[in-house]
Parts: C-alpha cells; sequence; structure tokens
C-alpha cells in the first residue's frame, strides 16, 4: 500500500520513497522511518516545490521588473555613441554638400544682352601661384547668368580652382528658358537634359560655357562663395594655361563657340561682382 501525504513543508514537499529491501512505496513523514512492512528505517526524500509563475508587472516608469531589458555594456555604448556621431555628421555633410545655398528666380525675360568679350595680350603675362606656374593667353570680361555652380576637393584642378560656375548670356539668362532645363556639373563638366529644346541647339551651346575660376586674392575667392545659382556675376581677368612643375597642363578654350572636351574656360579672376 502506498500512504500518500498531502502536506506542504515550507521548504519542499515530501516525496513518496521506495523500501531498498521490501520494494514498498511509503510516504515518510519527516527525517528516518521505518518501511511499515519491513521496519527498515529509511530516509525521508525531499523534492523541490513546484514552479510558480510570478505576476507580470509594471513600475511606474513602464518597464517590466522582471523583463527590463539588460543594460548595455560599456563597449557597445560607446559604439552606439559612435554611430549616432557618424549619422550626425553624415547628415551635417549632406546638408552642406547638397544645400550649399539659396537659388534665385528672376521674371521671364533675357537678363544678360552683351556677349563676352575677349581680347589679346599686348604683353606676355606670367606669375606663381602654389608652385603652379600660370600663364595668361588672353584677356577676358564676363556678365552673366549662374546657371549652377559646383565645388570640387580633389583633383590637381582643385589646388588652384576650388569651384566651376556655369555659365549663361543671351537667351540662356532668361527664366522661361533655364525653368525647361535640367542643369547639373560633375567632374569638371557642366551637363544639360531638356524634354523639348526650348530654344536651338546651337544657340544653348554658343550663349552657355562651364567656368573653371581661379581666385587671384582671398577677396575674390571670398565674394565666390556667396555666389549662388541664380545670381548675375561680372567677372574680368584672364583666360589661362596652367602647368605643373611635373609637366601637367590645364589650357583654356579661347573660344565661345566650342563644345566637347577642352572647351571650358579656365579664368584667373581679379575681380568678381555679384548682382541680385
Amino acid at each position: 500500500m502506498v500512504f500518500l501525504d498531502m502536506r506542504e513543508t515550507s521548504e519542499a514537499t515530501l516525496a513518496s520513497t521506495l523500501c531498498t529491501v521490501c520494494l514498498q512505496s511509503f510516504t515518510p513523514e519527516a527525517g528516518e522511518q521505518q518501511c511499515p512492512d519491513c521496519r527498515r528505517m529509511m530516509q525521508a526524500k525531499r523534492t523541490p516545490p513546484a514552479y510558480r509563475p510570478q505576476p507580470f508587472h509594471d513600475d511606474d516608469r513602464g518597464t517590466s521588473r522582471r523583463c527590463s531589458a539588460a543594460k548595455p555594456s560599456s563597449m557597445k555604448g560607446w559604439r552606439l555613441v559612435l554611430a549616432a556621431g557618424a549619422l550626425l555628421a553624415i547628415g551635417v555633410a549632406s546638408g552642406v554638400l547638397l544645400f550649399p545655398g539659396r537659388s534665385i528666380q528672376h521674371p521671364p525675360g533675357v537678363l544678360v544682352a552683351e556677349d563676352p568679350v575677349q581680347w589679346d595680350l599686348s604683353e606676355s603675362t606670367s606669375f606663381v601661384v602654389d608652385n603652379y606656374q600660370i600663364a595668361a593667353l588672353a584677356s577676358y570680361e564676363i556678365k552673366a547668368r549662374v546657371l549652377s555652380k559646383k565645388r570640387y576637393w580633389t583633383g590637381r584642378e582643385a589646388d588652384l580652382s576650388p569651384c566651376d560656375l556655369a555659365l549663361g548670356w543671351g537667351p540662356m539668362s532668361d527664366q522661361s528658358v533655364v525653368d525647361r532645363m535640367s542643369i547639373r556639373q560633375s567632374r569638371r563638366w557642366y551637363r544639360y537634359r531638356y524634354d523639348s529644346p526650348p530654344i536651338p541647339q546651337r544657340s544653348i551651346e554658343t550663349h552657355s560655357a562651364n567656368t573653371h575660376i581661379i581666385p587671384a586674392s582671398d577677396a575674390v575667392a571670398s565674394r565666390l562663395g556667396d555666389v549662388v545659382k541664380g545670381h548675375i556675376v561680372e567677372m574680368t581677368g584672364y583666360l589661362v594655361l596652367v602647368t605643373g612643375g611635373d609637366g601637367w597642363r590645364w589650357k583654356s578654350s579661347l573660344s565661345r563657340d566650342d563644345r566637347g572636351g577642352h572647351s571650358c574656360e579656365v579664368f584667373y579672376v581679379e575681380d568678381l561682382v555679384i548682382h541680385e
């Protein structure tokens, strides 16, 4: 016969014990007790108390007392801080690079009627800037609308020319024409697209130019930094040939009618005036 004791103790529940002699099962009350059949002394066994799930509670801060998230290690914390800093830096850089400044809109109509002026030099002119030899090829003066502005930091050209200006005059200074075109700059080139040509293609080519600007002074460089898309600018200086000590050359175009490679102006600017 098996005797079961259903009483609970403070520590554990007494378990049924099997006599090793007569193989009868009985339940000792506590400590040692004789087997009721063979009178052998047996040691009572105890089983751990049954698992009782604790209720789930929320504290005043809304986090679980039993299921609260583990605190990150110090290394993980530093990683989170560094990641946040990197994202912030990318955000700031994106704002500076992708949105460098405001853009100015104008009423429809030609804003600059005159073409750029170029004339030959009466005598040769050359000078050295940052270990580059600069030789003037022609005097140059231009008044134009800024169609686009692009800042550059890499490449040999960036040693002297911090940015390019895509410039338009005549019909390419007309807001109604510009509005029908997509204009951008990259890799020291000026590019445009349109669904249908707002003016003849050849007129676009002969009334706009990508111009590499070499500031002749800190004052010109400062004013160049203020230029934004849509400004009307007046600049005077020289179209130049730049030569490096290793034989590297960067030569300006001397025509407004050319296109493709080597058709950009390399412009050493001595004076820059900005008009809204």
